[in-house]
């Protein structure tokens, strides 16, 4: 709504090899009020690449607290997800 405060928290929830998987929480609430709820969330991916856009390797996060560990099965949990989504896409429709 107009007037209300937006807030986004993002935390690393996993790495793999090259790539850096975000979590992003989205709160709005009235400032006024101090009434924010959570609106939306998503889990953003980044890819370390060279100067000829190649993947390089990364630093590994390690997960410490019992909810990062819960966040990073989480992550590759949707990992396997997006994989056999990718795979059941080219059943269907080849490869690109």
């Amino acid at each position: 709504r107009i007037g209300h405060l937006v807030e986004a928290n993002a935390k690393v929830i996993y790495t793999g090899k090259s790539s850096l998987h975000i979590m992003v929480d989205i709160y709005s609430g009235d400032p006024k009020r101090n009434n924010r709820q959570k609106t939306t969330n998503c889990i953003i991916i980044f890819v370390a690449v060279d100067e000829a856009g190649k993947p390089i390797p990364i630093k590994k996060w390690k997960a410490k607290s019992t909810e990062d560990k819960k966040l990073e099965q989480y992550a590759q949990i949707l990992m396997e997800r997006r994989k056999a989504i990718h795979d059941e896409h080219e059943k269907i429709f080849g490869k690109d």
